[in-house]
């Protein structure tokens, strides 16, 4: 049988535990698994030590950018920005999977950002405030540049963005970071994560908590077009890693090995 877990390694820095009942049985089942999928090479260590297996059970699978990603002509980019955010450039971040107080930091470091460069940009977010949050934004300083958005419009305005900002972990495997990538965008995004693993130098590693550094890397990406161009450039260089017909390729290369055929 093939047991494929959710992310499996807790990180203190995204605030994640596992969940109880999942931790009760994680041991017994990595035990009793003939093949393993993880999405990190971290995973797959942790998963090893955790079930005393060897790591040639676990494979590595990515996650594939999405089929309708693709870089947006300046009119296109210019019509967004029209649309969303009056026709000004904007960081752009899905907040759809953070708390409270991760978005509160990732606002503290766009205060931080805009102090320091007397700048016009903008900060687009997909997703809800809490009723604690919107209070709380009602005395934001930079309140009229924050502009919030349904997730529907991800897609549409990271393909515009100046800049994406991944500052916290969820649980997309990574897939919008490769959109980003795909798009033209550079990135920032947490360090010592997942993402951080998949992106290597194309992304700038940040940390949610320290909204000090976080702005610092947001005025760099801002302040120098060199290396936001060195950034994108990377990025669709990247992306030759997370080819999905490669990640078919292993999967069907693991299920062979376990049933101990070949799969077509």
């Amino acid at each position: 049988c093939i047991w494929m877990p959710e992310r499996a390694n807790p990180k203190v820095s995204s605030g994640r535990t596992i969940n109880p009942i999942y931790a009760s049985r994680l041991t017994n089942s990595l035990h009793h698994a003939e093949m393993i999928f993880c999405f990190s090479e971290k995973d797959r260590t942790w998963l090893a030590a955790r079930g005393n297996k060897s790591k040639e059970y676990i494979t590595v699978i990515h996650a594939a950018p999405s089929a309708a990603a693709a870089p947006l002509s300046l009119a296109g980019k210019d019509r967004v920005k029209q649309e969303y955010t009056r026709g000004m450039e904007y960081f752009f971040t899905d907040a759809a999977s953070a708390g409270e107080e991760q978005i509160l930091h990732l606002l503290k470091a766009f205060s931080l950002f805009k102090k320091r460069q007397l700048s016009n940009l903008q900060l687009a977010i997909t997703g809800t405030p809490s009723p604690g949050l919107q209070i709380k934004l009602q005395t934001y300083k930079y309140r009229q540049d924050v502009h919030w958005f349904d997730p529907a419009a991800a897609g549409t305005l990271l393909a515009a963005a100046y800049a994406a900002l991944f500052p916290f972990e969820d649980d997309s495997l990574g897939a919008p970071l490769l959109d980003a990538w795909k798009t033209g965008v550079p990135a920032l995004v947490p360090k010592d994560g997942l993402l951080h693993e998949m992106a290597g130098d194309a992304a700038l590693p940040a940390v949610a908590e320290d909204p000090v550094a976080f702005a610092g890397y947001m005025m760099s990406v801002y302040k120098d077009e060199g290396l936001r161009s060195e950034l994108i450039g990377r990025g669709f260089t990247r992306l030759s890693a997370f080819d999905p017909a490669q990640t078919l390729a292993d999967i069907r290369t693991a299920v062979g090995k376990m049933s101990g055929c070949s799969i077509q």
